[in-house]
């Protein structure tokens, strides 16, 4: 007989009989993300805006529990991404449609192709999504190797940058859509540049602040750095192969 991970009642069955979590919730492994993936398309799941209020005010509480496989009241870290991520997008795209904003570029703070910079601010959001399993990575080699696995890492990558989404899809209906802020302004993306290593410092902090880690606000301070300027470096080289592919299709 073991106890529930989820709330701590005894289960004798597959099953507890209090929460209905399985009783098989053991350490994250990649079958989860499947699984997860899986239930995404074929549940619906009611725990969104509760994940998501947690995420905010006590993130690393629900990444914590998370890992730790008290799972049931928590939205799945693939079903909370994409649902953000779509939300996300879809408000952008809708925003800039129905204003006709026009990008406004600055020299120096874009990437160092027009062509490339153009590429992202169409298809940015997109892109980005592929950086997450670069900064799971990084995550893990920097702050979190020895606590975290690297597919918990990425779990709490997943759960940390689909909540910035969240944010960003505010952000496009208030200040794009209320208040008519060109939202492809270079103003309006260094704001989410800041913004997302803000909420990303938040969540480590509260994550991370009572596991004893030596240096680590340095440890901190250098993961931001360098995640920064890799996922950056990584946007522009996505934006150029992207290039490279619409030449080849238009040549052929």
């Amino acid at each position: 007989m073991k106890n529930c991970l989820n709330c701590g009642t005894q289960v004798l069955g597959n099953y507890c009989p209090e929460c209905g979590q399985s009783a098989a919730t053991g350490k994250l492994k990649w079958k989860n993300i499947l699984d997860d993936l899986i239930h995404t398309f074929t549940h619906a799941d009611k725990s969104l805006l509760g994940t998501t209020r947690h995420m905010i005010l006590r993130p690393g509480v629900v990444l914590q529990e998370y890992i730790d496989g008290k799972r049931k009241k928590y939205q799945s870290p693939i079903s909370y991404f994409i649902i953000w991520v779509t939300l996300s997008i879809l408000c952008h795209r809708m925003i800039i449609h129905k204003i006709g904003f026009h990008p406004v570029y600055l020299e120096g703070l874009t990437f160092s192709s027009q062509e490339s910079t153009k590429i992202f601010i169409n298809h940015g959001q997109w892109l980005n999504i592929l950086s997450f399993p670069l900064m799971g990575l990084l995550l893990y080699l920097i702050l979190s190797k020895g606590l975290y696995s690297y597919i918990e890492s990425l779990a709490i990558t997943s759960y940390t940058m689909s909540t910035t989404y969240m944010f960003f899809a505010v952000f496009y209906l208030v200040w794009g859509g209320l208040l008519s802020f060109n939202v492809l302004h270079w103003k309006f993306y260094l704001f989410q540049i800041i913004f997302t290593n803000f909420f990303i410092f938040w969540v480590l902090i509260k994550l991370f602040y009572k596991k004893q880690i030596p240096h680590f606000y340095s440890r901190i301070a250098i993961f931001l750095f360098v995640n920064c300027i890799l996922i950056l470096q990584f946007l522009e080289l996505l934006c150029e192969l992207w290039i490279k592919i619409e030449h080849t299709f238009n040549n052929s």
